[in-house]
Parts: C-alpha cells; sequence; structure tokens
C-alpha cells in the first residue's frame, strides 16, 4: 500500500519558484553592475548568442534595452534643459561683465580722487597776493561843457606802485598778460596799461609803477558832481584793476591759461597820509591788500 510517506521528498518538498522579473531589486542590482563591468557593447555582443547559452539572457536583454531607452529619453529632455541653461549662463555672464566694469569704474575713481588729494596736500596751489603800495594822483580835471551835457570829460594822470609775491613753494606762476587801469564807481577812468610779461618763481615779489592816463575821458553827468563832492570833502577813493592771464607751472608741467583779475582800493585824502601831495592837495594813505580772484 502506498502511503504519503512513500511519496518522493522531491515533490513532496518541491517549492514554486519565483519568477525573476526586472522590478527584482536583486536582478536590476545584477544587470547595473553588469553593465559597468562589461560595458553595454559587450552585452550586446552577449546578447547575441542563442537563447539556451543562458536563462537569464531574455531577462538581461530587457533590463538593457530598458537602460538604453532611458538613456534616449534623458539625451531627447537634454536639449530644453541646456538651452534654458545656456539663457541663464548668458544673462549671468552680462551681469558678471556690468559688475566688472562698474568695479573697475569705481577703483578708477578712488585712484584719480586719491592722486588729486596728494598733489592738493603736497603742492597746497595759492593764488599770487598782490599790494597797492603808492598812488600819486597827478592831475584830476573834471570838465562840463554846459548843464545839458549828455557827457562829462575827465583828464586823469595816477601813478601807482603795485606789488605781487608768489606764497606757492612748489608752484611757479606766468604772467603772460596783465593789464592795468584805474576806475571811479565803477566807470573807468584811465586807458589799460600793459605790463611786461614775466615769470614769477617760488616765493618770488615783482613790483610794477605804471602810470595811468586818460587825458578827455567821457564819463556820466551824475559822476562830475559825486567826484567833486568827494574832492572838496577831502578823500576820494580810486579803484585800481589788473585784468590778465596766467599760467601755473609744476616741475615741468605747465597749465593752461587762466584769467585773474585784482582790485585794489586806493585812499587818497588831504589830511595826513603817506604819499607826496598830488592834484588838489590829495595825496596815498597807506598800502592796501588787493583782492584777486583766478
Amino acid at each position: 500500500m502506498i502511503t504519503s510517506h512513500n511519496l518522493c521528498p522531491t515533490h513532496k518538498h518541491k517549492k514554486k519558484r519565483k519568477a525573476t522579473t526586472l522590478h527584482d531589486p536583486i536582478y536590476f542590482s545584477f544587470i547595473s553592475e553588469m553593465t559597468t563591468q562589461l560595458g553595454e557593447a559587450d552585452l550586446f555582443t552577449l546578447l547575441e548568442r542563442p537563447p539556451h547559452f543562458s536563462p537569464t539572457l531574455p531577462l538581461l536583454s530587457s533590463a538593457l534595452t530598458s537602460h538604453a531607452s532611458q538613456k534616449q529619453d534623458k539625451k531627447k529632455s537634454s536639449p530644453g534643459a541646456m538651452g534654458k541653461d545656456c539663457g541663464n549662463h548668458g544673462e549671468d555672464n552680462v551681469r558678471r561683465a556690468c559688475r566688472r566694469v562698474f568695479a573697475f569704474l569705481f577703483f578708477l575713481a578712488l585712484v584719480v580722487g586719491f592722486i588729486v588729494l596728494i598733489v592738493y596736500l603736497v603742492l597746497r596751489p595759492t593764488h599770487p597776493r598782490f599790494f597797492l603800495q603808492d598812488a600819486s594822483l597827478q592831475q584830476l580835471d573834471a570838465l562840463t561843457a554846459n548843464s545839458s551835457a549828455a557827457a562829462g570829460i575827465l583828464s586823469t594822470t595816477l601813478q601807482v606802485t603795485i606789488a605781487s609775491r608768489n606764497p606757492n613753494d612748489r608752484v611757479g606762476v606766468y604772467y603772460d598778460r596783465l593789464d592795468v587801469y584805474a576806475s571811479y564807481k565803477y566807470q573807468q577812468i584811465t586807458l589799460a596799461s600793459a605790463l611786461p610779461p614775466v615769470y614769477q618763481g617760488h616765493g618770488d615779489v615783482e613790483v610794477w609803477s605804471p602810470v595811468l592816463t586818460g587825458p578827455g575821458v567821457p564819463f556820466a553827468p551824475y559822476l562830475a558832481s559825486s567826484l567833486a563832492t568827494d574832492v572838496q570833502g577831502g578823500t576820494l577813493v580810486l579803484q585800481v584793476k589788473i585784468d590778465g592771464r596766467v599760467r601755473w607751472k609744476v616741475g615741468s608741467w605747465i597749465s593752461g591759461h587762466y584769467h585773474i583779475f585784482v582790485t585794489c582800493p586806493a585812499y587818497l585824502t588831504n589830511v595826513g597820509g603817506n604819499g607826496a601831495p598830488g592834484a588838489s592837495g590829495l595825496r596815498f594813505q597807506s598800502a592796501t591788500y588787493c583782492r584777486v580772484e583766478v
């Protein structure tokens, strides 16, 4: 009698083998390792052999095909991303270039400002100083034809002594043109007298003594009464003015032309004073400091 104990153990304990699929992590790991070690070319060569060579070849072929299709999908999707990245990279490059340009300009401005500051601190340029040392009024004649005349006539002769000093230690001055004339209440009453051109070195002093003449200079009628009042009062204030062009010299470098304008007040009085008596008994009172504009 045949019982269940007489059955073949293999039939009794035989288990159903689990089918191997691509979703099996062990199998997928095996496929990845084979792909890494052999390469896709060698694996395709192995797959060209008959199917009975190995029971895993069909699955290996399917896995490798799936792997290749995934790579192709990534390659297809990469151009759009690459284009987007390239666009972003282009904008980033423009921003970097702008930052570098701005940084360079800012650095250049700092360097130029620092150089200008150093030059100013070292040189400390100051405009020349002018002084009116003397003024001798030799003639002062005001004539009016009649009370209804449109203009009066004034004849003036004035000799002045003007001194100039360069206070700079490292800056020289070229006086290329200096024209001196006298004025009364902002009206010119003498012709302009040109001073000779001269170079003034560091700390040098120049002195000029021109004679300013104004024979028969027309002037406003109301100035006649004002002038007569000042002369009778014993006090007359004239303005000695200098109009010219100068250049600066620092070492071997010479600048362009600059306009210089000097105004020196001349106080004349018939009482006291340091100068010799002149027309109408007026004499120069004292040396005065001139205002200089460059």
